[in-house]
């Protein structure tokens, strides 16, 4: 089917489609991409209660944000460490604070988001080395939280969602923490030239991807390019949501099947007519409540295995 009338909006009315990116620079794109993305987001949802906190990371203190949800079940929560989207290179906790508050409340869960280092200041594998060390203080740290670290799971959005499964893959290789359920919103899983993209924002993805790894070399290697993974058996289920019209379809596909054929559950849920980053979409995409339902609804089940 063609782009959802609402989707098209959206798509229709992106200023970064008519700009130079690469003349603007990185800190102009994400001023405006930032605040665009928090109209598209809508308010803020209410949970129990949110805390800011910041910790040791491997090249400056990391800031994290937590969430706990409006109805608290008895006993230690279940965990949830999410990492934003944007192309390694734009965004932040404060853009993700909606879609994290509305997966906190669907999913029955502790939510904790990361605020890792952004290309171009910081290249690969700067965001990746940051998350790994964020997940491994969540797991050490969840009981002092109220969380239980025996329910953990780990997803993001585009490059989030990534990272989420790249860090299964370093938890598996360095036995531990044990981690239930991989969630991946429309992953970038190979860098290399974007399949044609629909939505018309092939200078922006180019780009960003040439801000993150520096050369070929980077570019394979499985953290930042896990469909290159040598091993992708003995990994946690995943849940894979992709827009019909996201450009990293193809890609998506092709992680979904390798995973099926190296033994690893994939529930794979399209969503027609939506596009890239749909799930943080709320105020203008329908679309972005299904499969923000999806997400709550996975995690659930997978916290009471």
């Amino acid at each position: 089917m063609p782009f959802h009338p609402q989707a098209q909006a959206v798509v229709d009315a992106d200023p970064i489609r008519h700009l130079d990116v690469v003349k603007m620079g990185a800190p102009a794109v994400r001023a405006l991409m930032d605040a665009r993305q928090k109209v598209l987001a809508g308010p803020p949802p209410p949970v129990g209660r949110t805390e800011d906190r910041a910790i040791a990371g491997p090249g400056s203190l990391l800031h994290l944000r937590l969430y706990w949800p409006s109805q608290t079940p008895s006993g230690p929560l279940p965990v949830y460490f999410y990492m934003h989207s944007g192309g390694y290179m734009v965004y932040s906790v404060d853009v993700a604070d909606v879609p994290c508050r509305h997966i906190c409340n669907l999913g029955q869960c502790l939510v904790v988001s990361v605020d890792y280092r952004l290309a171009p200041e910081f290249p690969f594998p700067a965001a990746i080395d940051d998350c790994w060390a964020a997940l491994r203080w969540l797991a050490a740290s969840a009981v002092s939280l109220g969380g239980d670290p025996r329910r953990l799971a780990v997803g993001g959005d585009s490059c989030g969602g990534t990272m989420a499964s790249v860090l299964a893959q370093l938890a598996r290789d360095h036995g531990g923490p044990e981690i239930r359920q991989v969630v991946m919103q429309g992953p970038l899983v190979e860098i290399r030239p974007p399949d044609p993209n629909p939505e018309g924002r092939t200078q922006l993805s180019d780009w960003m991807r040439q801000s993150f790894v520096r050369d070929a070399k980077d570019a394979q290697d499985p953290r930042a390019s896990p469909l290159l993974a040598p091993d992708l058996s003995r990994l946690p289920p995943h849940l894979i949501l992709i827009g019909e019209m996201d450009g990293l379809k193809p890609q998506a596909e092709a992680y979904a099947a390798r995973l099926r054929s190296s033994g690893v559950p994939v529930d794979w849920r399209e969503f027609p007519g939506m596009i890239h980053n749909f799930t943080g979409m709320s105020a203008a995409l329908d679309g972005a409540q299904d499969g923000l339902a999806a997400i709550g609804g996975v995690l659930r089940q997978a916290f009471s295995r």
